[in-house]
């Protein structure tokens, strides 16, 4: 029997390619297809490894507003519910993001003085206002310590 260090390293992943599983309710190793670990990861309810979706919150402030992103191993959706335009509003993201995360934000209504803080990273063209009805996201680079505006 090989080792998996002595075993041919696969540089591309195809869904049908098979990994190797302990199976604890048969005692034994089994293989399993890459399309099959996927399909568990997005679908089992239970899973809390990862969902594959955001998390989404809705604030409905009735006026300018600060809203603090705790740390959150997900990503996030963060939906600014307002019934009119407001003059300022701030989201200070997390200070201990995880690798990749992604933040979308989306408003109902202008926020006419917007800031996005970093909250001790560095952040790369952040909106300074948001129009209503829009969106963006920033994804967080953990090697740069930096957000950066994708969309």
């Amino acid at each position: 029997m090989s080792t998996i260090n002595n075993l041919p390293l696969l540089e591309t992943v195809t869904g049908s390619d098979q990994l190797l599983i302990y199976a604890t309710n048969q005692g034994d190793s089994r293989r399993l297809a890459v399309s099959d670990f996927l399909e568990y990861l997005y679908d089992d309810p239970g899973n809390a490894a990862f969902t594959g979706l955001p998390e989404t919150t809705i604030y409905a402030p009735a006026t300018s507003f600060t809203i603090t992103l705790t740390e959150n191993a997900n990503n996030l959706w963060i939906i600014i519910n307002l019934s009119a335009a407001v003059p300022t509003g701030t989201i200070i993201l997390p200070i201990a993001p995880s690798i990749e995360q992604e933040i979308m934000v989306t408003a109902t209504k202008q926020v006419t003085l917007f800031t996005l803080d970093p909250n001790g990273g560095t952040g790369y063209n952040f909106p300074t206002t948001i129009a209503a009805e829009h969106s963006f996201t920033v994804k967080y680079n953990v090697t740069l310590n930096s957000w950066f505006r994708i969309s």
